[in-house]
């Protein structure tokens, strides 16, 4: 009788031992790591909502909402933020994650590039302008250029 109510007390303290480390993951403050790694934050306490934002990319997220918005296209399920005594806890996943978007972000910069296309109707031909060709030296061309 007595050995029975041991082994169930056992497995009691041995899942309560299992669990600590699961609760103990949410220890990690977001304003410190934040400014470790070059990430600006804003925080309404309000409402407990919150904004990162890194080289014009932004997180949006809400204390105890398991769900992030990144750049306001595309939702992702991340671990939720937690607010305990006026700070913002978050998991070592959770930053590894923002980390893992803002540095993606940064290595596709090379693959967009900005040009322009103009079509001058009246002589029927289109030239290519490359990046750096002012909006002034485009007019200029186009009244040096009569065919």
């Amino acid at each position: 009788m007595w050995n029975g109510a041991i082994r169930f007390l056992r497995l009691i303290f041995v899942a309560v031992l299992c669990s600590f480390p699961l609760f103990a993951a949410t220890n990690v403050s977001l304003l410190s790591e934040s400014a470790r790694l070059g990430i600006t934050v804003f925080w309404d306490s309000l409402s407990g909502s919150g904004m990162l934002e890194k080289s014009g990319h932004q997180i949006s997220f809400r204390a105890d909402n398991p769900f992030v918005l990144k750049d306001f296209k595309s939702m992702e399920f991340a671990d939720a933020p937690v607010v305990r005594e006026g700070t913002v806890f978050v998991t070592r996943k959770f930053i590894e994650d923002i980390d893992r978007f803002f540095r993606q972000d940064e290595s596709n910069d090379d693959l967009y590039r900005i040009g322009a296309i103009l079509i001058d109707a009246e002589r029927y031909y289109t030239k290519l302008y490359g990046d750096n060709l002012s909006v002034v030296d485009m007019m200029r061309e186009r009244t040096t250029n009569r065919h």
